[in-house]
């Protein structure tokens, strides 16, 4: 089985560090809404999942209390979040 844990961040890619579970097939989707989205709820998030185990040990290794999203899908080497998902998922 699967499972996904949403977080969701508004007007920055920045997540304070809050408890998770970490274990195997179990994700951390961060859904990033910029500032743009206050004004117009229109315009579509950014989505960065990243295994629930690999964000543990970034944030444990490196004693994060806040985590740049969009540095972290660049330092675990993640392109297509979504694509992860199938391939675990087929």
């Amino acid at each position: 089985m699967l499972t996904i844990e949403v977080k969701t961040i508004v007007g920055s890619s920045k997540w304070r560090v809050q408890p998770f579970s970490s274990r195997k097939h179990h994700y951390v989707a961060f859904v990033v809404y910029a500032r743009k989205a206050m004004i117009d709820p229109s315009a579509a998030p950014d989505v960065l999942i990243v295994p629930s185990a690999q964000l543990k040990a970034v944030v444990e290794r490196l004693r994060l209390t806040t985590v740049d999203v969009q540095n972290l899908a660049k330092e675990l080497g993640i392109s297509n979040s979504w694509q992860q998902l199938i391939a675990e998922a087929a």
